[in-house]
């Protein structure tokens, strides 16, 4: 089950018995408690997407939602981060199992020129230090990559858009504990991570990989997990983020092995679901959990 903030709209509007909130997130020290670094524009959809994932695990786990202090919001009211999303300063002093931060719309700019840079190299010390496990999502596995590693992204010649099937390299590793072969995950990206740059002896390591890049990878001591994809999106994301980006006559292709027959009128294939499932299972058990 997943604890959000009392009065979070989006708690508010989840009809699922697996979701439920409290006033005071200090109140039970029974619940794993994960910190939610949502850089997303689209601030509310990404927190349903990410309280979804968690719900799936036996284990309660509190979902505190926060933000790098300073920022204005363009695509969400400010007074829903000022009333829902505490400072980091504000709960840095306390204790915290886990971290998720997740993508944004960056990719096309240098790490060094994202305004928040410096404040989002502080937190990522910090959880270093305090945090048994951090999950990263897309930009923010490229920018951790990058960060602690030094390994670059990359522009792509076209953006990779659909869900993607990928190696599993490792069918021992406890994150993908009992996964497939392959397995899938949705992109939206300009950029991707290669191989070739996991190249000194404490790189991470390498999970998924093939034609997207590398897909997931973890630290060797598997303290974190960098997912350069979207394991979190519901069904009909990708359907959304085409039609909105035809609608603004900007360069979209139909999503890659997504539509049924690749035939909208066919349906989706929600080919990601148990994959999804199965990872966020495994990050709060044998991760957060166990350690």
């Amino acid at each position: 089950m997943v604890i959000l903030p009392q009065g979070l709209p989006e708690a508010s509007g989840i009809k699922s018995s697996k979701i439920t909130t409290v006033d005071k997130y200090t109140a039970n020290k029974d619940f794993l408690r994960v910190l939610f670094l949502n850089l997303m524009p689209e601030k509310q959809a990404s927190e349903r997407y990410s309280a979804f994932s968690l719900a799936e695990s036996e284990t309660d786990v509190l979902l505190v939602p926060i933000k790098i202090r300073g920022q204005q919001y363009k695509t969400t009211p400010q007074a829903h981060m000022d009333l829902f999303y505490k400072d980091f300063e504000c709960v840095k002093g306390e204790e915290w199992d886990g971290l998720i931060i997740t993508g944004a719309p960056l990719e096309n700019i240098d790490f060094e020129e994202v305004r928040y840079w410096k404040q989002l190299q502080e937190i990522m010390d910090w959880a270093d230090c305090n945090i048994r496990s951090t999950f990263f999502i897309c930009w923010a596995a490229q920018a951790a990559l990058y960060h602690r590693y030094g390994i670059p992204k990359h522009m792509s010649s076209r953006k990779k858009f659909g869900v993607y099937a990928f190696e599993n390299r490792n069918l021992s590793h406890p994150l993908l504990s009992e996964c497939l072969n392959i397995i899938h995950i949705p992109i939206s990206r300009h950029t991707e991570v290669k191989e070739k740059d996991f190249i000194t002896d404490d790189s991470p390591e390498i999970l998924c990989a093939g034609v997207g890049g590398v897909a997931i990878a973890a630290d060797t001591n598997n303290r974190d997990v960098y997912v350069t994809g979207h394991l979190e999106y519901p069904i009909e994301r990708l359907d959304f983020e085409y039609h909105r980006d035809l609608g603004k006559n900007l360069p979209i292709t139909k999503p890659a092995n997504y539509y049924i027959n690749d035939d909208e009128e066919s349906g989706i294939d929600f080919s990601w679901k148990d994959d999804s499932k199965r990872i966020y299972n495994n990050w709060i058990e044998h991760f957060l959990k166990d350690k």
